[in-house]
């Protein structure tokens, strides 16, 4: 059983917001490096070239979009198809250049640029952040097809090959470099797909746990302040629980630690099987389980512990003819009436679940009382 997938599009999901959130920024601080250019030529040389005014313009209005979609991200709307869309704006933004340099100045500085074209492949690269290979897949696609049509609308539109001498610093037109090219954007495709692929199987191994296959928990402690912090910003409840079987090591000590495995596993199920869409449960150590409940009071939660304890207890089969019959203590908090900090949340819900265990074990403690 490939245990690691269980939670492999929850993990990519975090990290297609964080490389999002990235890319946001990395935009608009390129777009206005970028505009810096056409901005001095035209302002501080005063070079009225018919590219320049181009480049400012629509540098200008890239700004604009990247600080738009910067605060779009920021506010998690709708991050993957954002994603999509500012993907398809970027790469057309760059063909968009090279088609009114074409058409407002001279066609061979967009045909043989050595600089606007290669912007392509920069794009290309950066949509590995997001970690998700179709994007990355589709910018290729985008980028070779849309420059393709371009060389060849240009190569229609114009006489190309008169032009030679129109422009002594771009060259002529050569068809062999522009196949080059395009062979040149395939591979910066191949190497991002295969890049971003890797990358994404490199961070489900990261965030789960490898016998249970949940969150294990590094990811969790990455995860759960911005739970606490939405929570305190919407003031809605979320209740953290902390729960530690009691006596394992004597399943271990009995039947071996393979049983004892299979049962962690038996208990993964049995805590997934309860958890809210929107919960997270991780394996925090041994035989500690965590879990936390957005939009849940400690009342609602420890309904659900209820239900948790009494399957284990009527028993969990492990293998073939072999039942354990389990008990778990643990401790809830309620996020924020009794505390807004992720680590004292942590730490009371922990202490509570020893208390549990000092109580007799066998019961869940929440605020003063137990049960």
């Amino acid at each position: 059983m490939n245990v690691r997938n269980r939670f492999s599009d929850t993990l990519l999901l975090e990290a297609n917001y964080s490389g999002e959130r990235l890319i946001a920024l990395i935009r608009v601080t390129i777009h206005s490096l970028i505009g810096l250019i056409p901005f001095i030529l035209y302002f501080v040389f005063e070079d009225n070239r018919a590219e320049v005014i181009i480049s400012l313009g629509i540098a200008l209005s890239a700004c604009i979009i990247a600080i738009f979609s910067y605060w779009l991200i920021r506010k998690q709307i709708h991050v993957n198809a954002v994603g999509w869309v500012l993907t398809a704006l970027d790469i057309s933004v760059v063909s968009l250049v090279l088609f009114l340099v074409a058409i407002y100045s001279n066609p061979l500085i967009a045909t043989n640029s050595l600089v606007i074209w290669q912007i392509y492949g920069v794009l290309i690269f950066s949509t590995t952040l997001r970690l998700n290979p179709q994007i990355t897949l589709f910018a290729g696609v985008l980028a070779i097809a849309q420059y393709f049509l371009l060389i060849l609308f240009f190569d229609y539109r114009f006489d190309l090959s008169s032009l030679i001498q129109e422009s002594a610093e771009y060259g002529a037109f050569s068809w062999y470099i522009q196949v080059a090219r395009i062979i040149i954007l395939i591979l910066f495709t191949l190497v991002a797909y295969s890049f971003v692929s890797r990358a994404r199987k490199l961070v489900i191994y990261s965030g789960t746990d490898s016998l249970t296959g949940l969150k294990n928990r590094a990811y969790f402690e990455h995860v759960f302040p911005a739970e606490v912090a939405k929570s305190c910003k919407s003031k809605r409840p979320l209740s953290f629980v902390f729960m530690d079987f009691d006596h394992f090591k004597n399943v271990n000590d009995k039947f071996g630690h393979a049983i004892g495995d299979l049962a962690l596993q038996a208990v993964a199920d049995v805590l997934l099987k309860r958890a809210e869409r929107s919960s997270q449960v991780a394996r925090w150590g041994g035989e500690e389980f965590v879990i936390f409940y957005p939009n849940h009071t400690k009342e609602e939660v420890l309904n659900i512990m209820v239900q948790i304890r009494k399957e284990l207890s009527q028993g969990v089969e492990v293998r073939p003819n072999l039942i354990l019959y389990l008990k778990l203590s643990a401790g809830i908090v309620e996020c924020p009436t009794e505390s807004d900090d992720p680590i004292s949340i942590i730490t009371l819900a922990d202490d509570r679940m020893l208390q549990a265990k000092n109580n007799g074990r066998d019961q869940v403690v929440w605020q003063e009382k137990t049960l």
